[in-house]
């Protein structure tokens, strides 16, 4: 039977996000009073508003000199402070704010440029940490268990790695400055009223998560609720209860009606609202299914993997033109590329991996894009390479500067401006079945574009538009998680999109003509299960028939499953797939490769740490054999076919020390660990990512 459809309209554009405050107290207990600062600002008027009444309500200065705003926000010193305050919140010139009041302006950190205030595509997968002195090992314990579960939360989000330096912890991890750590852990004893903790947003100077002995008191359900809460703000998300107007003179601080900026609906069960203010639900104890959609449009970033797309696609990511891997390194710190390229000729299993490499101290290509670009792997100009060696968009999101990243196929390249449509999603795919790839600009609640290349350095835009039930809407309105595979949709040609959102509500959307698309509802319980948005959906062909399968990784507890496509579930909206349970049970990293060369997709189940790893290699009903490895360590996994054999080789990426351990596939589903290399300081891999 069709379930009813949902149209879902994400209203506001993308996730720049950044609030601090205390941790909501722990649930059950009773709305605290106001926090009234005991230090205002110095030579702070009593009598003058703006910035001088929020000072006196929402400031005050810790014994060590810190400087703490709406609770759990920390500054280094009082100018930013006033930045802070600058930014965020309107005086009383301002429509909508009378004279005196502090007005919230918008729920997203930024800075005087109009960045958001979050990490950028190398810090993302180094977020370091070293715990403090924590008073005694009883509370040290706690806080390290705390920690571990919550990273591991918004890890789950996005693509962001948050890694624990357990040798750099002790009383020296809470002086700051610790070589290759992000932030530090500390406890700071008595803290005014009924604070918990407190934390900074991304590029604060000596970034810290502060906990209040209250804090520490509580039980170890409430520390980890403070805990997720305070890594919200570490990531740079601002409390949600701001998006709903509060009770002037409450602890929940006040919202007189300045339009807010999010990247998802006004969420009730958000993680990152105090559950005593007005709008919020009890009980928030969790990331909710919206902190999980705005995390991934905030962090994620499509890997544009030819391996999913279809026949007409490239199969490789190369930057050679090659019938090999490759990996394009972004320094954001200088604004550069660097390529590690492999050999033309195809080898063995036993063919040592030999990267050629820029010289030290030069780049492949210098672009002017900004450190918080995205950049995202294309194939768009036929520059007489059959293989189509890949190009790079850097896509800076808002108003920052936009780059195209032509490649002249033989390891230089040529850049041109660009102009992209503000906080932008990208989804890249050849959506039409054409030879070059599609990038599906999406703006929830703003529109879609889509861009086209021509082969010949030129780029088509156009308005994209879905059919849906007879009227017209802007391609993936309704939709707030997408997913692009070759699935089958269009006889196996091309690129199609499956969105879901909440459990029994999904769309499968594909190409029509030259530019439009069409869309179908597709009830995705019998896949998914319950809490849909915590599945991670693996993409690959498993089982060899040539289509896109979805597994569906249930991180813990949750049940996993494998959907196996065979083409006809456009058609066949009720019976179109496929099922079979194969239960995972525990917390991995896992990505997708052709790890013994059979020509089906096998799945990696890398676990951070010491844990146990496997891989499953599957045959062509969909079943498995599960193979034991063992990795140790906190790592970006880097697949690819680097030595060109048909096997899928790994790149183990270490993102705080710039190591990388090669590991070249025995084309059985071992490896032989082969050389270690030193990637380019504080760098990204273009085209990589966890999931999807």
């Amino acid at each position: 039977m069709m379930h009813q459809q949902k149209w879902i309209v994400l209203a506001i554009s993308l996730f720049p996000s950044a609030c601090d405050d205390v941790a909501a107290v722990e649930h059950g207990a009773t709305e605290p009073e106001v926090d009234r600062p005991e230090q205002p600002l110095a030579d702070a008027s009593q009598e003058a508003g703006g910035f001088d009444a929020y000072a006196r309500r929402y400031v005050t200065r810790e014994p060590d000199g810190t400087w703490v705003v709406e609770g759990d926000i920390a500054f280094d010193d009082e100018e930013e402070v006033r930045r802070y305050y600058e930014q965020r919140y309107a005086v009383a010139d301002e429509p909508g704010c009378e004279d005196g009041e502090v007005c919230p302006r918008s729920t997203v950190g930024q800075t005087s440029t109009g960045r958001d205030r979050v990490w950028n595509a190398h810090e993302k997968l180094s977020l370091a940490y070293c715990i403090g002195d924590m008073g005694n090992q009883t509370n040290r314990d706690r806080v390290e268990a705390a920690l571990n579960e919550a990273t591991r939360a918004w890890e789950l989000t996005a693509d962001i790695n948050f890694i624990y330096v357990s040798d750099q912890d002790g009383i020296g991890c809470a002086t700051g400055g610790v070589s290759d750590i992000r932030f530090t852990v500390s406890r700071v004893g008595t803290c005014p009223a009924l604070r918990l903790a407190f934390a900074d947003l991304p590029g604060t100077a000596s970034a810290a998560l502060n906990y209040c002995d209250l804090g520490l008191g509580q039980s170890d359900a409430g520390l980890l609720k403070t805990t997720k809460h305070e890594l919200g703000h570490i990531l740079g998300l601002h409390h949600e209860h701001l998006r709903f107007g509060q009770e002037a003179g409450s602890n929940c601080a006040e919202d007189n009606g300045i339009p807010v900026r999010g990247v998802t609906f006004a969420d009730s069960d958000s993680i990152m609202g105090y559950d005593f203010c007005g709008g919020m639900n009890s009980g928030n104890d969790d990331l909710s299914r919206l902190d999980y959609a705005g995390m991934w449009y905030l962090y994620s970033m499509p890997k544009g993997h030819g391996k999913l797309f279809g026949q007409l696609y490239n199969q490789y990511n190369n930057f050679r033109g090659y019938e090999s891997d490759d990996v394009l390194w972004y320094t954001p710190a200088d604004y550069r590329l660097s390529l590690w390229s492999t050999s033309e000729s195809p080898g063995t299993s036993s063919t040592p991996i030999a990267f050629t490499k820029p010289a030290t101290g030069t780049t492949s290509v210098a672009t002017s894009a900004s450190s918080w670009s995205r950049p995202l792997p294309v194939q768009w100009y036929n520059n007489g390479d059959a293989n189509l060696a890949r190009e790079v968009v850097m896509f800076a999101p808002g108003s920052l500067t936009d780059e195209l990243i032509a490649n002249d196929n033989d390891g230089t390249f040529t850049t041109s401006a660009a102009t992209i449509n503000g906080w932008s999603i990208p989804l890249l795919g050849n959506f039409h079945q054409g030879t070059y790839t599609e990038v599906l600009w999406w703006s929830p609640g703003s529109g879609s574009l889509l861009w086209r290349a021509n082969g010949s350095m030129g780029i088509t835009q156009t308005t994209a538009t879905t059919d849906y039930n007879g009227g017209a809407f802007s391609a993936l309105d309704f939709h707030s998680k997408a997913l692009v595979g070759n699935f089958g949709f269009q006889g196996g040609g091309g690129a199609e999109i499956l969105s879901f959102d909440t459990v029994g509500a999904g769309w499968v959307t594909r190409g029509t003509g030259t530019h439009g698309f069409e869309t179908k509802y597709v009830d995705l319980s019998p896949p998914v299960g319950a809490e849909a948005y915590r599945h991670i959906p693996l993409l690959g062909d498993f089982d060899g028939d040539g289509y896109g399968d979805i597994f569906w990784y249930g991180p813990g507890s949750l049940t996993d499953r494998l959907n196996l496509l065979d083409g006809s579930l456009w058609d066949d909206l009720e019976s179109g797939a496929t099922i079979l349970n194969h239960p995972v049970s525990g917390y991995y990293k896992p990505f997708v490769g052709d790890f013994n060369g059979d020509g089906r997709a096998d799945i990696f189940w890398y676990q951070p740490g010491s844990g146990g790893d496997s891989i499953w290699l599957f045959n062509s009903s969909g079943g498995y054999t599960s193979v034991a490895r063992t990795v140790n360590g906190d790592y970006s996994p880097i697949p690819g076919d680097f030595n060109y054999d048909g096997c899928d080789d790994v790149l183990w990426f270490n993102a705080v020390t710039n190591g990388v351990t090669v590991w070249r596939s025995n084309c059985d589903g071992g490896f032989t660990e082969q050389s270690h290399h030193s990637a380019p300081d504080d760098s990204y891999p273009v085209g990589y990512g966890i999931g999807y």
